[in-house]
């Protein structure tokens, strides 16, 4: 009886397309999977620098706004938050908000901002954005800007024009 239990099991994991690591950390409340492959919530920008650089100075402002990093991983590209409902009341304060890391170029790395609620998605990278603009040790670029024009006149990122 007990074989048959573990068929079962190991068919309903298949069946789930669902590995069983991965559902391990669904039920811990640590699989990162839904905020991967999220689109609609999902705001990006470029920063001007190294990914270590630009990790760094997000996991900063998002210490110094008093959020909640539930999750981070350099080595993987990623870190997650919390409590964003101390800015952003339409929000409970488990909601997470996914941050992306991933090198575009050399000094140039692309970081995706996700929430499975888009509106916080759009807000939280409107507020991570605006204060890495504020820094004095790393830069947004404007998109569509030219790497030429970067170069000569750097200016203010925003994600939303």
């Amino acid at each position: 009886m007990r074989t048959a239990n573990k068929i079962l099991l190991c068919l309903a994991l298949v069946a789930s397309a669902c590995s069983p690591i991965e559902m391990g950390r669904r039920i811990a409340g640590t699989s990162i999977q839904a905020l991967e492959e999220e689109e609609k919530g999902r705001f990006s920008g470029i920063a001007l620098a190294e990914v270590e650089e630009s990790y760094d100075a997000v996991h900063t402002v998002l210490e110094d706004q008093g959020f909640y990093i539930y999750l981070d991983n350099l080595g993987k590209g990623y870190l997650t938050a919390m409590w964003f409902d101390l800015v952003f009341p339409q929000c409970i304060d488990t909601t997470e908000v996914g941050f992306f890391f991933k090198e575009e170029s050399p000094g140039r790395t692309k970081i995706d901002v996700v929430s499975l609620n888009s509106t916080l998605a759009r807000s939280a990278a409107e507020l991570v954005f605006e204060e890495l603009n504020q820094l004095e040790w790393i830069e947004m670029e404007v998109q569509g800007e030219s790497e030429e024009e970067e170069e000569t006149s750097p200016q203010q990122f925003d994600p939303f024009q």
